[in-house]
């Protein structure tokens, strides 16, 4: 039954507004759109209306479709578009079959044997091959169906590959750090070695000299130094053993960070390749299955019975096409009157429009890649000739075009081009590249004059212009060779050149740089047989020598020298003028200079030898060290705290007295000032004073009231030679004291007396 409803109509369990009697009506499925198209009697023309909606009743139930642009003729007809259904169905294996002989006849056949496939070898991420180098199946064909494809990177492990990517790279930089690490330190560790013998070597050679030198004063000297410097050598042969030991302790910690490290990478880089290998092998199987068997699309007028949706599993069976495969339903026409379906599509793919259009873009841009790839090259060819009584010129002009984005675009651009007249001869070949810039090579030759010149120009988008040119002309008289540049950028132009210029009687060579036409910097070399001129100019201020066979002059405003400068004809008489206040640093050793006019005021410091000074008025308080010569001294005071006094002659002391601290024989002080203020120390056991006196007279005559030697139980005495000996104490005996007590007593006196040497 087929009923009109009206377009605002939901519930399509009623006869709606009219039951339908139409001449036919056929319902059209694809995997794509699916619509009733329905050709009726006039008597309906006012319930077929735009927007009216018609329900049919299916195999699969109920299904509405909504009238759109009507076409009114005699009889009506129009197409509906689904926009609803009963029962949405979903595809299923329902068990149908089609056989040759039974149900398959009036079948057309569609075979697509493009993407067939029995041996695919994959080429996967970054160029990379499964390590078999292909996978197969089975091949049931006559001929062998073989494909080299590209397979992307999976997008699930695109981030996974990429963070893999840098921490191989990471690795690898650690790798080679460490690798220049440890020959670095292997080398220092060697030089170590080399370090040490050469000490020791050295130090072995102090020692061999410490052996062989004796007592002379130098030879002591050179002793001292020696033992000064062999403790200095042996510390540092310390110090490179210890920094020789934590250099090895470095060297194999780096070692053993190397080879962890490497260890690293090798499994990084080995996950890596294995991830990739396995994404490639299934993606290359999966296309493999996919694509073993020809695309087989079938258009079938049968019968068939129960209910067909799109997608549902058909077995298909045809021995004299060897196919024996299951196949989809991919299209149907159903005869809503019969029931029955007119015509089913079924195969193994039905391309669809939104799909073929996707192939044709694919295909579009694989097109793309393969101009890239083989960078396929278009070149026109033309030339001109041109000749008269008055010149000859010929032209071959060459253009190259090239893919860029599958667009073919001008590359370059080439020229030559012969000119000839009577009285010269030119040639040029220029380039025009696609970045813009211009090349351009030159030749010129007359009777008088040989050019040629080398040109590169480039513009930019945005304005900037470089000029680059460089020229040589050779005439009889003279070779140049120029060399200019130019940069123009917005409203400032900076020009470079540089010109060397040969003559029989000159060379010159000239380096110049100006902004805007104005000259910055200019340096002029000039050679002549008796001449060589140099000027360097900046601004306003310049510099300028001149080398000639006698003479040579600078004029500059600065002369820097950093060298060891000899003057030899200055050690002869002549004229040297320098003026003193322009020497402010260094030393001038005075013993070879003679000098006139000294002003004494300008003597600072050091040991004036009086000796060879003559002196008039001599001013003391002017003198405050050294040592003066009493034979200068005529007269005055001199005041003796002032002055320190070695070999004084007791003849020159006439009258008065002598006030010291103490009198000082040789090194050590022998006579001093005693405890109290009118006793005298005779030697003592302090630091530099007289440890023994010695009295050699015949006699020892004291005239006092007494003599008193010693002043503790620490002191010794000694007579008659004996080393002497510390006071010793000796008790009286009593008056009820036995013999042998007294004997005792006697010796024990007796033994007193013997330490100090009396008896």
């Amino acid at each position: 039954m087929i009923r009109v409803f009206k377009a605002n109509d939901t519930n399509y369990f009623t006869n709606g507004e009219m039951v339908l009697k139409p001449i036919t009506a056929i319902i059209y499925k694809n995997a794509e759109e699916e619509y009733i198209e329905i050709e009726c009697p006039l008597k309906y023309a006012d319930f077929l209306v735009q927007d009216n909606v018609i329900v049919a009743d299916t195999l699969a139930g109920k299904k509405a479709y909504r009238i759109h642009n009507p076409a009114k003729g005699n009889p009506i007809t129009i197409k509906a578009w689904l926009i609803w259904q009963e029962k949405p169905s979903t595809p299923a294996d329902r068990g149908v079959v089609i056989s040759y002989g039974k149900n398959l006849q009036n079948c057309e056949v569609d075979e697509d044997w493009d993407d067939v496939v029995t041996k695919l070898i994959p080429v996967g991420y970054k160029d990379i091959m499964l390590p078999e180098g292909y996978i197969s199946v089975p091949n049931p064909y006559p001929r062998l169906y073989e494909k080299t494809l590209e397979f992307d990177l999976s997008e699930e492990l695109e981030n996974e590959v990429e963070e893999l990517e840098e921490i191989i790279k990471d690795l690898e930089g650690m790798v080679a750090g460490y690798e220049s690490s440890v020959i670095t330190l292997q080398a220092k560790y060697n030089a170590f070695d080399t370090a040490i013998n050469s000490l020791e070597t050295e130090k072995a050679e102090l020692n061999r000299r410490l052996n062989e030198l004796g007592d002379s004063e130098a030879e002591k000297k050179e002793k001292a130094i020696i033992e000064a410097q062999i403790p200095l050598i042996e510390d540092e042969i310390a110090k490179l053993i210890g920094d020789k030991e934590n250099t090895l302790e470095t060297l194999n910690t780096t070692k053993s960070n190397l080879d962890a490290t490497k260890a690293e990478l090798q499994s990084k880089k080995a996950y890596y390749d294995n991830l990739i290998i396995t994404d490639l092998r299934n993606q290359a199987t999966q296309y493999l299955i996919a694509n073993q068997y020809p695309k087989i699309n079938y258009n079938l007028e049968a019968h068939l019975e129960g209910v067909l949706e799109i997608g549902d599993v058909i077995k298909v069976k045809h021995p004299a096409m060897r196919v024996d495969l299951l196949t989809q339903v991919t299209a149907y026409e159903l005869d809503c009157l019969t029931m029955r379906y007119r015509r089913v599509e079924f195969g193994t793919l039905k391309p669809t429009l939104k799909g073929t259009l996707t192939e044709l873009e694919e295909k579009i841009e694989d097109n793309k890649e393969i101009i890239k790839k083989t960078a396929n090259k278009i070149s026109k060819y033309y030339s001109e000739f041109k000749r008269d009584n008055e010149e000859l010129i010929s032209k071959f002009i060459e253009e190259i075009y090239g893919a860029q984005d599958g667009i073919f675009g001008l590359i370059q651009r080439n020229q030559s081009v012969i000119r000839q007249t009577a009285s010269e001869i030119s040639a040029t070949v220029s380039r025009m590249n696609s970045d813009l810039s211009e090349d351009i090579a030159s030749l010129v030759i007359r009777a008088d004059q040989i050019q040629s010149t080398v040109q590169h120009n480039f513009t930019t988008l945005d304005g900037r212009i470089t000029q680059n040119e460089s020229k040589i002309t050779q005439t009889a008289t003279e070779i140049r060779s120029e060399v200019n540049a130019r940069f123009t950028n917005y409203s400032t132009t900076q020009q470079m050149n540089s010109v060397i210029s040969q003559t029989a009687s000159q060379i010159r060579s000239e380096v110049s740089t100006a902004i805007n036409g104005v000259t910055q910097n200019i340096s002029v070399v000039e050679q002549t047989a008796n001449k060589i001129n140099w000027l360097v100019k900046s601004g306003t201020s310049s510099s300028n020598f001149t080398l000639t066979d006698r003479t040579i002059s600078l004029i500059s405003q600065s002369l820097n020298i950093n060298a060891y400068v000899t003057f030899t004809n200055l050690a002869t008489a002549g004229q040297t003028t320098i003026n003193g206040g322009n020497i402010t640093t260094g030393t001038i050793d005075a013993s070879k200079v003679s000098v006139t006019n000294l002003n004494a005021s300008n003597i600072k410091s050091g040991i004036i030898n009086a000796g060879l000074v003559t002196i008039i008025n001599l001013n003391a308080n002017n003198i405050t060290s050294g040592y003066l010569s009493a034979d200068r001294i005529s007269g005055g005071i001199l005041d003796a705290s002032k002055i320190t006094v070695k070999n004084l002659s007791a003849d020159s002391i006439t009258s008065g007295g002598l006030d010291v601290n103490y009198i000082r024989m040789g090194d050590r002080a022998c006579f001093g000032q005693g405890s109290y203020s009118n006793a005298i120390s005779i030697g003592g056991k302090t630091y530099r004073w007289v440890e023994i006196v010695e009295i050699g007279a015949s006699s020892f005559w004291v005239s006092s009231n007494a003599i008193r030697i010693g002043n503790s139980v620490y002191n010794v005495i000694g007579f008659f030679g004996a080393s002497g000996t510390s006071k010793v104490s000796v008790s009286t005996l009593s008056t009820s004291a036995t013999l042998s007590n007294a004997i005792s007593k006697i010796n024990e006196l007796i033994n007193v007396l013997k330490g100090y040497g009396l008896i």
